[in-house]
């Protein structure tokens, strides 16, 4: 049963990462430049939208993992 939980939450949060990366990185890049004044480039977005991305699928493989540890 813990497993399933595992892969349930993985699969659940990764999901959203990779879902919403587009927009969490344009938010996060508005912010920058609204509250700091920082104007970030193109390449500040793909940096953040591949960590995002990269993340999402880290979370996934882990829920998968519990699995198979389980």
């Amino acid at each position: 049963m813990d497993a399933l939980i595992g892969v349930v939450v993985g699969l659940a949060i990764g999901g959203g990462l990779l879902l919403t990366s587009g927009g969490v990185t344009q938010g996060w890049l508005a912010f920058c430049e609204d509250e700091w004044s920082l104007s970030l480039d193109r390449r500040a977005g793909v940096v953040l939208r591949s960590t995002l991305v990269f993340a999402g699928f880290l979370f996934i493989l882990l829920g998968l993992a519990s699995l198979w540890r389980g």
